[in-house]
């Protein structure tokens, strides 16, 4: 049997693999990668679908199959973590339409819009997590 050279390395097809060598699985997708705003949306995403009770930073990180450790270079506690995700909520509420930042006539008008905003926001939220969140429901 005749030693495998460089130069055969290079005559074969790109692809092939010498004869007795097994072929490696195909690499695994790697996660996205992380940011602030990443570990935030998935938390808010997170909590939409099992309530803030189940939050922590180690099923956080399972769901972005990472070690919760990592999470820290990007939040530095939970509770950061969760003054991000209001954040994140308020900033829905600024981004609908309806909603005036500034007011544009009466005060009336105003709170209102303000306020129906505040209700198509975390509705969704709060009815469904009813049990696991203190948040008021009246409105």
């Amino acid at each position: 049997m005749r030693a495998v050279t460089a130069d055969d390395a290079d005559a074969r097809p790109r692809g092939s693999v010498p004869a007795g060598t097994a072929q490696r699985p195909p690499a695994r997708s790697r996660p996205e990668r992380l940011s602030r705003s990443l570990v935030v949306k998935a938390a808010v995403a997170f909590v939409d679908a099992n309530g803030l009770a189940d939050l922590t930073m180690r099923r956080l990180g399972s769901v972005l199959r990472v070690q919760a450790m990592s999470l820290y270079a990007h939040v530095p506690s939970r509770e950061d973590l969760l003054d991000g995700m209001v954040e994140s909520v308020v900033d829905e509420l600024y981004g609908d339409p309806q909603v005036y930042l500034e007011p544009r006539g009466d005060w009336e008008d105003y709170l209102q819009r303000l306020a129906y905003g505040v209700r198509r926001c975390t509705s969704p939220r709060t009815t469904r997590h009813a049990s696991s969140t203190s948040r008021c429901r009246t409105c």
